[in-house]
C-alpha cells in the first residue's frame, strides 16, 4: 500500500491502539444492492463490534493513551448511546473508573448496557448539552479526564482505523464513499456505503479517514429524508424557513 497523504492524522490512525476491544470488521459485498444500483456496493460492518458501533475504537484509543496517574483519577463522559458504551467497554478492559452522564430521556436499554460493563451512570438533564455541562463539572471536581465523543485527536484517530481497514480490504480504491449522518443528533451511525462507509466527520473532526484510499475518492454525506423534513419544519416554526 502506497501512502501519499502527509496529514498528521494519518500517522495517528496508523499508530492507533484499538484492537484490544475492537475487531477488524468485514467489508461485505452486497450483490443484490450492487445489481439494483448498477455498481459495486460494499458495506463496512461496524454493527459487528462488541457494542454494535465503531465508537469503541476512539474511546479505547483515547483511554489507552492516558498516563497511569490520569487513569487513577478516572474518566468522565457524556453520551446518550454508543459513545457511552464505548467508554464503558474501554474502562472495563483497562480497569479505569468511568462515570457516564446520560440524559434522563435515554432509553433504559442503553443505560443498562452501560451499567453492565461496570461504568457508573448519572442521569442528568433532558438533552445531551445539559448532560455534557454536568459532566464538565464532574471533571473539575474530581480532576478526571473528559472523554469527548468526537472532538479529540485520539478519539478521531481511533475512529479513523475504520478507514484504514477499508483501504486495505478493498480490491481497488473506492470511487465514492457515502456517509449517512444525523446532524440534529450530532453523531454518526455505523456507515453503509456505495463502496465502503466511514464515520462521519463532526465539528472539530477532520475528514481524513478516507484520504489514504486515493485523492480521487469522493466523500458524500447524506441526511435521512425524515431528518431533513424535521429540520425544515423546525425552521418554519421559527420563522426562518
Amino acid at each position: 500500500m502506497h501512502w501519499t497523504m502527509t496529514d498528521p492524522y494519518v500517522d495517528k490512525i496508523l499508530n492507533a491502539n484499538v484492537y484490544d476491544v475492537a475487531t477488524k470488521t468485514p467489508l461485505t459485498h452486497a450483490p443484490s444492492l450492487s445489481e439494483r444500483l448498477g455498481c459495486d456496493v460494499h458495506l463496512k460492518r461496524e454493527d459487528l463490534q462488541p457494542i454494535f458501533s465503531f465508537k469503541c475504537r476512539g474511546a479505547y484509543n483515547k483511554m489507552s493513551s492516558l498516563t497511569e496517574e490520569e487513569r487513577a483519577r478516572g474518566v468522565v463522559a457524556a453520551s446518550a448511546g454508543n459513545h457511552a458504551q464505548g467508554v464503558a467497554l474501554a474502562a472495563q478492559k483497562l480497569g479505569v473508573d468511568a462515570t457516564i452522564v446520560m440524559p434522563v430521556t435515554t432509553p433504559s436499554i442503553k443505560v443498562d448496557a452501560v451499567k453492565r460493563r461496570g461504568a457508573n451512570v448519572v442521569l442528568q438533564g433532558d438533552a445531551f448539552d445539559q448532560a455534557s455541562e454536568f459532566a464538565s463539572r464532574l471533571v473539575v471536581e474530581r480532576g478526571a479526564t473528559y472523554l469527548h465523543p468526537f472532538d479529540d485527536p485520539d478519539v478521531i484517530a481511533g475512529q479513523g482505523t475504520v478507514g484504514l481497514e477499508v483501504s486495505r480490504q478493498l480490491p481497488s480504491p473506492a470511487d465514492y464513499v457515502f456517509i449517512p449522518c444525523i446532524l440534529l443528533a450530532i453523531h454518526s451511525h455505523h456507515s453503509y456505503s456505495h463502496h465502503p462507509t466511514l464515520p462521519t466527520p463532526l465539528p472539530g473532526q477532520k475528514s481524513t479517514q478516507t484520504r489514504p484510499l486515493r485523492r480521487s475518492t469522493r466523500r458524500t454525506r447524506r441526511r435521512p429524508e425524515k431528518e431533513i423534513a424535521r429540520s425544515e419544519a423546525t425552521a418554519a416554526a421559527a420563522g426562518t424557513a
